[in-house]
C-alpha cells in the first residue's frame, strides 16, 4: 500500500514532509477503503489482489475493525485528546 502511495505522490515529494500526525490518519483511511473494497493490488504484480488470501468473514472482520479505528482517529481533530485506551481497545484479540 505504501509503495502505491509513493508512486502516486512522486510528483509531490513534500507530501512526505508532513507531520506523522497528519499522514497516519490519511493512510489509515486509505487502508480502511482497501479493506472495504476488498482489493489491494500487489505492487510488483498488479494483477494479483493481496486480499484474495483472506476468507470473506476475515475481510469483513478486518474491515469493521479498521472502520472503528479509523473513526477514532478521524475524531481526534474534533476531540483533541486521543488516549492510549481510546486506541488500545481496538487492537485486543
Amino acid at each position: 500500500m505504501f509503495l502505491w502511495k509513493v508512486k502516486e505522490m512522486k510528483q509531490n515529494l513534500r507530501y512526505w514532509e508532513r507531520p506523522a500526525g497528519e499522514l497516519f490518519p490519511e493512510i489509515l483511511n486509505e487502508l480502511t477503503t482497501y479493506f472495504r473494497n476488498r482489493e489491494l493490488k500487489y505492487f510488483w504484480s498488479p494483477q494479483h489482489n493481496l486480499m484474495d488470501i483472506l476468507r470473506p468473514e476475515e475481510l469483513e472482520k478486518y474491515s469493521r475493525k479498521l472502520q472503528d479505528v479509523n473513526q477514532v482517529f478521524q475524531s481526534f481533530h474534533v476531540k483533541r485528546g486521543l488516549t492510549y485506551d481510546d486506541c488500545a481497545k481496538y487492537f485486543e484479540y
